[in-house]
């Protein structure tokens, strides 16, 4: 069915579901994201085994993203490679497809089982707490903050007793969820450098102007790694 379920074989936690593609609309422009729910279909197309061990073991699943009720060509087609290298604490997820459709954000949710949990992100300087940002209605009416943060080489989930790490190999934008999921915008196509019609951002914030190429039309890549680990200690 292309469901993927990760054990850590140390500890015994298991994340039933590790992954989930997401399509969503973007009417936004290079400076604010504007997604809108969008009627998609994930398709899992099968799986092969590339490498068997012992000291590298390799899975790569196929799936396509298609508008529901629609046949044909695919608006995405993402492959997704689990590999797991002898000896490695990790879980990598090399990822690379074809993207064929404008306006619209393509992102990666790996779940964890930290719910709730205390989130500490790489900076260009050092790992920050990050928490949601919150303003008053006269703030969110000059602009909304997105749900999304920057993200620089990882982000970690900490709770009492357990933690999660998903690590990023130069993908910039993650937004962590109460239920322990990290979503990774994996693509983000948008037409234009600033729109003024935008509700999470009225006005222009720079020259309006379109920008063809940032529709990511084309072949798109990404690698990222799991690590579960105990919670977070000042040693």
């Amino acid at each position: 069915t292309g469901l993927v379920s990760m054990v850590h074989r140390e500890s015994g936690r298991r994340i039933d579901s590790l992954f989930e593609l997401i399509d969503e609309a973007d009417v936004g422009d290079l400076y604010t994201p504007a997604p809108r729910p969008r009627d998609v279909a994930v398709e899992f197309r099968g799986a092969r085994r590339v490498h068997r061990g012992p000291l590298r073991g390799e899975i790569a699943l196929r799936y396509r993203i298609i508008e529901s009720g629609k046949r044909g060509q695919p608006d995405v087609e993402v492959h997704v490679h689990l590999v797991l290298d002898a000896d490695a604490p990790f879980l990598r997820l090399a990822i690379h497809g074809e993207n064929r459709r404008e306006n619209h954000r393509v992102r990666i949710a790996i779940r964890s089982d930290v719910a709730n949990a205390a989130v500490w992100a790489d900076a260009a300087f050092g790992p920050v707490e990050r928490k949601p940002i919150v303003v008053g209605q006269l703030e969110a009416a000059v602009e909304q903050p997105p749900p999304t943060a920057p993200l620089h080489r990882y982000v970690s989930l900490f709770g009492d007793a357990i933690g999660c790490t998903l690590f990023s190999d130069g993908l910039a934008e993650y937004e962590a969820r109460p239920d322990g999921a990290v979503v990774v915008t994996l693509l983000r196509a948008v037409g234009e450098l600033s729109r003024g019609d935008l509700p999470e951002r009225p006005g222009n914030a720079g020259w309006p102007t379109p920008t063809p190429g940032a529709q990511c039309i084309g072949p798109f890549a990404a690698e990222l790694a799991v690590l579960l680990h105990g919670p977070r200690r000042l040693a």
